[in-house]
């Protein structure tokens, strides 16, 4: 298997100007776009099957429960339905499953909702209704704060996920307490004392597995788990989120990460979940990355907070 930080060398940038590679490339990016249409028309009715009759179990992790949060918003809150399957169905059951939605987008609240959804609360579903609108904020914000003595698990609302995506988090949680597990993770790179863009990150999909480093930062979609009470205050600062990274959760993440000093572990070598086609037309990700608002975010995060050398911080790798 080629490791992922090829794809990042230099060399791998100037082979993918040759016009051939060009066009095996876009062929590779369409075989994935078509793998993900067709196993989702397999997967979701197969983890609604599973979820069928399912009920969270009300024992607890020895130290803490484990309760998984998400958001969504009206294009995708159908297809949301199958996202909560894929976690009822997971071979280590949670203790609750947090679907937080805003009022702004929902002013009708649970009339507004599917009725399948709606059925989950009988499954273990709790929906928390958000007075203020944080977008992707939205899928930690109220969790943590309303139960600050659970591990909080969270993921997106356009993914089927693997079933032992839990597991693997709860197993890397155990080991490492102290430190935020995620199951898909990226390098920042520090080049003359300064941290570089975040599109300059190198993936750490295959490396690095099971180490807590200072350098590495969570991508949130394939799931991460924070432990209770982890991170800083600073975290819930409604205005300072607004003005800095209102639609770049996970960079607000990792540099209130490194506010407190919070390693970050990669749980497990990675493993492509399977996402939902249809309801990628308004994803997040593709702003951040066509039009730089990662870096623009970053960059914002760093004035803010001027006064932190950041630089240091992610360099300071330790083991717990």
């Amino acid at each position: 298997m080629i490791k992922q930080e090829f794809w990042q060398s230099s060399f791998w940038k100037k082979c993918r100007s040759f016009f051939l590679i060009s066009i095996f490339a876009n062929l590779y990016r369409k075989s994935l776009e078509w793998k993900n249409i067709l196993l989702s028309k397999i997967l979701c009715p197969y983890y609604a099957f599973l979820a069928k009759g399912k009920k969270l179990p009300e024992e607890k992790e020895p130290f803490t429960p484990i309760y998984v949060s998400l958001t969504s918003y009206p294009a995708r809150i159908n297809d949301t339905y199958y996202v909560i399957c894929s976690l009822l169905a997971q071979k280590v059951s949670v203790n609750k499953i947090i679907l937080t939605l805003s009022l702004e987008e929902f002013p009708n609240q649970e009339k507004a909702l599917p009725q399948k959804l709606l059925d989950l609360k009988k499954c273990g579903l709790e929906i928390l209704w958000a007075d203020k609108n944080l977008k992707p904020h939205n899928k930690y914000f109220y969790a943590m704060q309303k139960y600050s003595k659970a591990a909080i698990i969270t993921i997106d609302d356009d993914i089927l996920y693997p079933r032992k995506t839990t597991k693997k988090l709860i197993e890397s949680y155990r080991k490492f307490p102290k430190a935020i597990s995620g199951l898909c993770t990226c390098k920042l790179i520090v080049k003359n004392n300064k941290i570089l863009p975040y599109s300059q990150s190198i993936p750490c999909y295959d490396t690095t597995i099971l180490f807590p480093r200072h350098d590495l930062s969570v991508e949130g979609f394939a799931g991460a788990l924070y432990p209770p009470a982890i991170l800083p205050k600073e975290t819930f600062n409604i205005e300072a989120i607004q003005k800095c990274s209102p639609i770049a959760d996970d960079i607000w993440l990792k540099y209130m990460e490194l506010l407190s000093d919070i390693p970050v572990v990669c749980a497990a070598k990675y493993r492509d979940p399977v996402v939902i086609s249809k309801v990628q037309e308004n994803a997040l990700y593709k702003i951040n990355k066509n039009q730089d608002q990662n870096d623009i975010q970053q960059q914002k995060i760093t004035d803010y907070f001027s006064y932190i050398d950041f630089n240091k911080k992610v360099l300071k790798t330790i083991q717990l």
